[in-house]
C-alpha cells in the first residue's frame, strides 16, 4: 500500500507512491531476519555443492547472503515479453548443452528459477514483483528465502508458467522500489549492508524517463544491475 502523505510536525512530507506493483512492502510484509546468526551454515555448504559451483565462486555466493540486506526484482511481464528472439540454454540427452530459441519470458523464466532457487538455498531474503497481475491466483509480489521453500518455488514455478500481457510502468515500480530501499537505508548504513535492486526488462518504459526515475537511487546504499 501506498505510504500515508502526512507525517508528525517538523518532519517533511512523504508523497504518497503509485501502487502499481505493490511496493513499499518491507513495513508491512517483511520477511524474517537472515543475517548470518540465523542461517543454517551447513544448509547453505550443501545447497551451493549441490549446485556444481567452484569452490571460490561458492564461497562469494554465500558471502553476498549477507553482505546484502534485501535482493529486489523488479520483472517486466508486458505483452513484449512474448517476442520469441530469446535463447535458453538446455541440456541434452548426451550431457552436452544447447541454446535454443525461446520467448523472451521463458527465457527470464530461466534466471527466476535461478535466482529463486539461490535465495532459498542460501536464505536470502529476496522479493520478485512483477509490473503486471499475472493472473491465476498467483501474487504480484513474491518472497523467496524467507523459510518456506516449497510454496516459494512453487509460486516461482506458476509464475514462470503464466503468460505475459500488459504495460511497461517501470517508472512507477522504480519510485516505489526507491521508497522501499530509503526506508530501510539508516539501518543499513548502521549494520554496513547494502540492497540489490535488479530490473529484468526487454524495454522502454510506458510511464516515463527511467534515468530520472533511477537518480535517487545514487544516493541510497543500494546496488544497482539492470
Amino acid at each position: 500500500a501506498a505510504p500515508p502523505a502526512e507525517t508528525r510536525r517538523g518532519q517533511p512530507k512523504r508523497m504518497p507512491v503509485e501502487p502499481v506493483i505493490g511496493y513499499p512492502v518491507i513495513t508491512s510484509a517483511a520477511p524474517p531476519p537472515t543475517s548470518s546468526g540465523l542461517v543454517d551454515v551447513e544448509a547453505r555448504a550443501r545447497h551451493l555443492a549441490g549446485l556444481g559451483l567452484p569452490p571460490g565462486l561458492a564461497a562469494r555466493y554465500a558471502s553476498s547472503a549477507d553482505d546484502f540486506d534485501l535482493r529486489v526484482w523488479i520483472v517486466d511481464n508486458s505483452g513484449s515479453m512474448q517476442t520469441g528472439d530469446g535463447n535458453r540454454i538446455v541440456r541434452k540427452a548426451d550431457g552436452t548443452f544447447a541454446n535454443v530459441r525461446s520467448s523472451r519470458w521463458d527465457e527470464l523464466g530461466e534466471s527466476l528459477l535461478f535466482h529463486g532457487n539461490m535465495a532459498v538455498g542460501l536464505g536470502a531474503a529476496t522479493q520478485f514483483c512483477v509490473l503486471n497481475p499475472p493472473g491465476g491466483g498467483i501474487p504480484q509480489t513474491i518472497w523467496c528465502g524467507t523459510g518456506a521453500p516449497a510454496t516459494e518455488m512453487d509460486l516461482i514455478r506458476r509464475l514462470r508458467e503464466s503468460s505475459p500481457t500488459g504495460r511497461t510502468p517501470l517508472c512507477a515500480a522504480i519510485r516505489s522500489a526507491t521508497q522501499t530501499i530509503l526506508d530501510r537505508a539508516p539501518q543499513l548504513r548502521a549494520t554496513g549492508k547494502r540492497c540489490v535492486l535488479v530490473i529484468a526488462s526487454d524495454g522502454a518504459a510506458t510511464d516515463g524517463d527511467v534515468a530520472a526515475a533511477l537518480r535517487p537511487l545514487l544516493d541510497l546504499p543500494v546496488s544497482v544491475v539492470v
